[in-house]
């Protein structure tokens, strides 16, 4: 009997280390939050199109491959529909358009902007949102 009851006083302990170990592991696993553009940031672009349908084109084929991608948007730069500035524009968010995830399941945002008067369209990895300005000095919330 005593040793019936020794047994289950180390088990009772072994329980105890396990539950603690768990919940150690638990707590310093947090998630971060996922950062994202919002609307009203405003980052630097190379390369934009200038219609929602193009920019669209070049995602539907970023998700397959690079080389795709790269194909796709040299097409449209000699069609006349994307250009790309050899000097970084700086461009205003104005809409979030989608979020998909590109040949590397990297995140990318599909964003409208908003270049003095003009619209455009580009495309931009999540992961640059971090310490991309707001207009007017604004906080993200």
């Amino acid at each position: 009997m005593k040793n019936y009851v020794n047994k289950i006083k180390y088990g009772s302990i072994l329980l105890l280390i396990l539950f603690i170990i768990f919940f150690t592991i638990i707590k310093n696993s947090t998630v971060k939050a996922e950062e994202t553009f919002s609307v009203g940031q405003i980052p630097y672009i190379n390369f934009f199109c200038k219609d929602e349908k193009s920019m669209l084109a070049i995602a539907e084929a970023d998700v397959s491959s690079y080389q795709q991608s790269n194909l796709v948007a040299k097409m449209l730069t000699q069609f006349g529909q994307c250009i790309f500035s050899p000097y970084p524009i700086q461009i205003e968010i104005v809409q979030i358009v989608m979020d998909y995830k590109d040949y590397e399941k990297k995140k990318v945002q599909v964003i409208k902007g908003k270049i003095k008067d003009t619209f455009v369209y580009s495309g931009l990895y999540a992961y640059q949102a971090k310490n991309v300005p707001f207009k007017n000095n604004e906080k993200k919330i």
